[in-house]
């Protein structure tokens, strides 16, 4: 793993993870991420993966075999159960 940080002017800390979404050590570094703040739910966009605080959600729905998480302006998919879900909102 290659860690860079670069000093910048931001009002917020940003952080980009590059990496295969599917391997595990992206996972583990994306919960410990979430742990760290409010509670947040990892979610997908075609083939991008978003980290979403919780408090953003504006309902979940099932559809077509899948979940999808909708917030005020946009629409992900979750690879989790509602049911898994549910258990962590």
């Amino acid at each position: 793993m290659k860690i860079t940080l670069e000093p910048a002017g931001l009002s917020e800390v940003e952080v980009i993870i590059r990496g295969d979404p599917a391997d595990p050590e992206v996972a583990n570094l994306l919960k410990l991420l979430g742990n760290k703040t409010s509670p947040r739910l990892i979610v997908h966009r075609e083939d991008e993966q978003f980290v979403l605080d919780t408090a953003q959600i504006v309902f979940l729905e099932t559809a077509d075999n899948r979940v999808l998480v909708h917030t005020a302006s946009d629409t992900f998919e979750s690879r989790q159960k509602l049911y898994e879900l549910m258990g962590q909102l």
